[in-house]
């Protein structure tokens, strides 16, 4: 065996021992820190998104909300029933009147037009608003007034300045005191979208004048169902008549829920339940109280020459295809009275359409086959059935008059 020596100077082991101490003193110092100042371990994670492609376009997702809007049952007997009478039916509106006086709680008869200047225009004789006083005397039916505009052009014209204005709504008020009014009804159907502000600065003025004597404020809008629907009629319009800010400023707004095929469409319902319940669901759903909703409810029929009807109704993609009724005649408005005369004079068959809650009708003239969309009692009871459901005020028929004896 060799065993081998190492020799080391003293002056080498001096360093080595020095060095070993301070090793020791470094360890020492960390071993201290780190006992006091653990170790703080950071955990990175790496979070993996997903993009979800949706085929949902807006109009989807708005109306799915505007679906899901709850009811409020009340009883039909609460509701609000309200009737327009048409400066060109005051007659046979005031006979409806006078024989079905308590289904009324407010009428509104058509009184005016508006003038460029502002000014209102008188369309029925002082005679004839006597003989309306008369017929509702001591029944406790409210009288309201309706003012009627359909051009966008004349509207903006009285809107121009404020001078216009004030005088358009002193005029109002000047004619709700002279005749003692409950209220007045404002029926402003073509709206340019320019006006909106001078439109909305005529709408507050006239509410805070209302409110100072007490009386009502009612608006009638166009029928909406969503704020993404591209509408095919007076798009400008909708868009001016913001329903919220509407409802903020009156008693009641009407909705006319009506019309929705008419003389130059193919054959379909001219107030389907279902378009109906989406106009009020939409008004919910927006913020107008439910106390100042009344919908609208045709009276009226439309008689056509045969020709396609319409199957499905996509509410969020509607128009109506002009092509379809290319070269056919328009087809005519028809009341009560004469849908009796048919009946009367001719082979007519007849089916209620449980979906539309409105009666289809077919029969021959002159050997042209014709088919006739119209209301029954039982098509104004679903709509009353409809608005208690949600719990809004009430419903308002467009129009009285010329129902033979059909109740409304």
């Amino acid at each position: 065996m060799i065993t081998l020596r190492l020799r080391i100077s003293p002056k080498f082991r001096f360093f080595l021992c020095l060095f070993l101490l301070i090793l020791n003193i470094a360890l020492l110092t960390c071993s201290i820190y780190i006992y006091n100042n653990p170790i703080k371990i950071v955990e990175t994670k790496i979070l993996l998104k997903t993009n979800y492609i949706s085929e949902k376009t807006e109009v989807d997702i708005e109306h799915e909300k505007i679906k899901a809007v709850k009811k409020a049952p009340k009883s039909t007997e609460r509701l609000d029933i309200a009737g327009w009478i048409p400066d060109w039916g005051i007659y046979s509106g005031i006979k409806t009147l006078e024989e079905q006086y308590e289904t009324f709680d407010s009428i509104s008869p058509v009184y005016y037009f508006i003038n460029p200047d502002g000014s209102l225009k008188h369309v029925v004789s002082d005679k004839n608003k006597e003989k309306i006083n008369k017929s509702i005397k001591d029944k406790n039916i409210l009288l309201i007034p309706t003012i009627q505009d359909f051009d966008s052009n004349n509207l903006g014209q009285m809107l121009e300045t404020k001078e216009k204005i004030f005088i358009h709504n002193d005029q109002i008020i000047e004619q709700i005191k002279k005749y003692q009014f409950d209220g007045i009804d404002l029926d402003y159907e073509s709206i340019k979208l320019a006006d909106k502000d001078k439109f909305f600065f005529m709408l507050e003025d006239l509410s805070k004048k209302i409110k100072q004597i007490n009386k009502k404020l009612v608006f009638t809008v166009l029928p909406k169902w969503g704020n993404e629907i591209s509408y095919e009629s007076l798009p400008q319009t909708r868009k001016v008549q913001d329903w919220k800010r509407i409802s903020d400023l009156v008693d009641e707004m009407r909705i006319m829920t009506y019309e929705l095929f008419g003389g130059n469409t193919i054959i379909g319902p001219i107030g389907p339940i279902s378009w109906l319940e989406l106009n009020i669901q939409y008004a919910i759903y927006i913020g107008v109280p439910r106390e100042k909703i009344v919908l609208g409810v045709h009276t009226y029929s439309y008689d056509w020459t045969e020709r396609d009807i319409v199957d499905k109704i996509d509410f969020k993609n509607f128009f109506h295809d002009p092509e379809k009724t290319k070269n056919l005649p328009i087809g005519v408005a028809l009341f009560n009275t004469d849908i009796m005369k048919i009946k009367k004079n001719y082979k007519f068959t007849e089916i209620f359409n449980e979906e539309w809650g409105e009666s289809i009708g077919r029969y021959t003239f002159r050997g042209v086959n014709r088919v006739v969309v119209f209301p029954t009692e039982r098509s104004f009871e679903m709509r009353k059935e409809l608005a208690a459901e949600y719990g809004i005020k009430g419903i308002a028929y467009w129009k009285i008059g010329d129902e033979s004896g059909m109740k409304l």
